[in-house]
């Protein structure tokens, strides 16, 4: 996804708190970090096995809130779908929708909410 190289970097040399929220499993996410190992740059993944209810619920984020997040911090979370960006709402992330693939129906919905959308990571630099 262009720019998420930079976001990442960026993150890891500031030393924010952060950590990747997917519905994916652990064996997977370990086999994409193998592969692509820029992904490492993020020490900590909240994956599948570590909650009751997958995206559009809550519960990956309040997990990853639970663990990684410190009492009275804010928290942001990038989202490329609907269904994950939902799950940010309903956990009470503030949230940007990272994607190029949004329908007008789910651009209007975003709009009513006054959610930050951008087509890729290299617009948040911009």
């Amino acid at each position: 996804m262009p720019g998420v190289e930079k976001l990442l970097l960026t993150i890891k040399s500031l030393e924010f708190p952060s950590c990747v929220v997917t519905n994916s499993p652990s064996s997977l996410t370990d086999a994409m970090k193998r592969k692509q190992p820029l992904l490492s740059a993020v020490k900590n993944w909240v994956t599948r096995e570590l909650y009751a209810y997958a995206k559009p619920a809550p519960d990956s984020y309040l997990k990853a809130l639970e663990l990684y997040a410190k009492k009275e911090s804010r928290a942001l979370g990038f989202e490329d779908t609907f269904r994950g960006w939902k799950a940010l709402d309903a956990a009470g992330v503030e949230g940007i929708v990272v994607s190029s693939c949004l329908t007008q129906e789910m651009k209007r919905s975003f709009q009513e909410k006054n959610v930050y959308m951008c087509s890729s990571f290299e617009d948040l630099f911009d």
